[in-house]
């Protein structure tokens, strides 16, 4: 289920999203993803898969953009309400470089300590999602109130590779007026991703969005449209980015 959120948070909160699952082990695959997420479980035991090794995710943490597909494991009967926050904000919350997220879960506790975990308590003794989400707003307007927001260049570069994703490194430095050791840091703090990262996972996220809502559209067609030198560059990308191939995706692979 999809919830907005209030007018106050919409520059910072892009939307909230709640899952569930039965008693049944689940395993899930997340595709390539430049935002960052504040994710609640109720229930349940919860795994991220890197390699041979399987990291227990906490009931409640924060992942940063993910450059690579994510495998997820689940155990037991759960819920869970994402809180999915808009390119660059992260850093803005958590006071933290964007990087130390980077295809990770980290703990709110090792982030707001207590006052992370009495979120988690409060949040866990409620019956609805409404609910859930009023305590997360009025958690996240005390923490804006704290500081500034995200580096004022930043939002401007991330259109600019929405835009145009085959933008350079060189061309994107010219356009703002920086050095290309500057993008990498600001980007690197901001948003976790190199602008080359970010502009791949942007354009393997929209074909995705394509071929979701069009599932029989040509795969041709959505390669070209999507900015892929041809559909073979685009079925690599798929599979570097969501471990799967854009007909699977679609649902008829």
């Amino acid at each position: 289920m999809q919830i907005l959120p209030s007018t106050a948070l919409q520059e910072c909160v892009q939307e909230y999203w709640t899952g569930a699952a039965g008693a049944a082990d689940s395993r899930s695959v997340i595709g390539a993803d430049p935002t960052f997420h504040i994710v609640f479980y109720f229930g349940g035991d919860h795994f991220q898969h890197l390699s041979a090794s399987a990291t227990r995710v906490p009931r409640a943490c924060v992942s940063g953009a993910n450059s690579i597909p994510l495998v997820f494991t689940s155990k037991g009967e759960w819920s869970s309400l994402h809180v999915v926050l808009r390119p660059a904000w992260g850093r803005r919350l958590t006071r933290m470089p964007a990087h130390e997220f980077t295809n990770v879960h980290v703990d709110l506790a090792e982030i707001w300590g207590h006052e992370g975990v009495s979120l988690w308590e409060h949040m866990a003794g409620t019956t609805t999602w409404q609910e859930r989400c009023a305590m997360v707003e009025r958690f996240l307007l005390r923490r804006l109130a704290q500081g500034p927001g995200p580096h004022p260049a930043i939002e401007p570069a991330l259109l600019l590779l929405r835009q145009q994703p085959q933008t350079s490194m060189t061309d994107l430095a010219n356009r703002l007026g920086w050095t290309t050791r500057q993008v990498l840091r600001v980007f690197d703090m901001e948003v976790g991703l190199t602008p080359k990262q970010y502009a791949r996972v942007v354009r393997f996220q929209r074909a995705a969005k394509q071929l979701r809502n069009a599932p029989r559209r040509g795969m041709t067609e959505v390669a070209m449209s999507g900015g892929f030198y041809d559909q073979s560059h685009m079925i690599h990308e798929f599979q570097a980015l969501a471990g799967t191939t854009p007909r699977q995706l679609a649902g008829y692979g």
